[in-house]
């Protein structure tokens, strides 16, 4: 008979888990855990891997117990039956978790479209007095993030760019053979396909946070649970494409034009739909990340972990919205 692992205190691995319909793969990292301590959940963006996240797991990792995983059609992970939407994904999650045995408390760090799953996970999980005890919102999607997405100016200068290689190829603190696996993943027909199937439901998966009218109940959906919002310099990524897309001949005069004002705009209209999150929480922490495009976790890691860090010693005292900066001693 095979021995059982306990996911709460064995070390590091990473290993295929059952569900009804298919495998997830499942990595864990970090010390082992402790009754009732927290341990924190990686909830990537749209389209996207656990291959953005080996420099903000590793040093997670030296203080905190950490999950990650690949959402279904991603990496080692198998095709869902279910549609990718949000809530079904926050489900897949659910049942992952309950499949190895691991229970709350959750830390949440949730990137993009990865913010919207962790609001409909909390909203599985039980808001206020469930066991979701805080979230790191990295540059995250809300509920009205899908409504300004795609920008087809955008598309039109971006057109056969690498997007990751123009706006971050130079910055990230990835390893020579992190980023390689990275391309590599990036470039792959497989996670192409589970892709263009998350972005089918991406519109809808926005509506449906949306009737939830979470930013505006009372008491908060957190409670006073710690919440941190980043919220990234993203007119630097826009201005990138631009640059590059002007360089290879790509978009009209008019979409050029568009694509120059899009950029002017972009951070406030960013701005605008983030601060709205802080709503979520009667502690929450406001951070300007100027010097990062949209992917903080590869270009500016230390901001995602000291995030972590204030999430788990935010159990006494009051909260704070600051709005400091990239740089900015606080």
């Amino acid at each position: 008979m095979a021995t059982q692992i306990n996911w709460n205190t064995c070390p590091p691995r990473t290993s295929p888990i059952s569900l009804r319909t298919h495998h997830l793969s499942l990595t864990v990292s970090g010390p082992p855990r402790s009754p009732n301590q927290p341990v924190v959940l990686i909830l990537q963006g749209l389209a996207s891997s656990t291959a953005e996240w080996p420099v903000v797991i590793r040093e997670i990792s030296q203080f905190a117990r950490v999950f990650s995983y690949d959402r279904s059609g991603f990496g080692e992970s198998e095709i869902s039956p279910r549609d990718p939407s949000a809530e079904n994904i926050a489900l897949e999650l659910d049942e992952l978790l309950k499949a190895v045995g691991v229970e709350g408390p959750f830390v949440l760090v949730a990137h993009s479209f990865g913010g919207i799953v962790a609001r409909e996970f909390v909203h599985r999980r039980g808001a206020g007095e469930g066991d979701v005890v805080g979230v790191v919102f990295v540059d995250a999607n809300t509920e009205e993030t899908p409504s300004t997405y795609p920008n087809a100016a955008v598309q039109a200068l971006g057109k056969g760019l690498n997007g990751l290689e123009v706006t971050i190829g130079a910055e990230h603190q990835l390893s020579e053979g992190e980023w390689k696996v990275l391309m590599r993943e990036e470039d792959s027909e497989r996670n192409a396909v589970a892709g263009r199937r998350e972005l089918e439901f991406y519109h809808g998966s926005g509506r449906t946070l949306a009737l939830k009218n979470q930013t505006t109940l009372s008491p908060p959906l957190l409670g006073d649970h710690p919440i941190v919002v980043l919220h990234a310099n993203y007119a630097l990524d826009l201005q990138r494409i631009y640059d590059a897309g002007v360089a290879a001949g790509n978009g009209s005069e008019e979409e050029r034009k568009a694509m120059s004002a899009f950029i002017r705009e972009a951070n406030g209209l960013e701005e605008g739909m983030q601060r709205g999150m802080l709503g979520l929480s009667t502690k929450a922490r406001w951070v300007f990340v100027e010097g990062s495009g949209h992917y903080v976790h590869m270009v500016r890691p230390g901001f995602v972990v000291e995030g972590v860090r204030w999430v788990l010693g935010a159990d006494d005292g009051e909260g704070e919205v600051l709005g400091r900066r990239d740089g900015e001693e606080e």
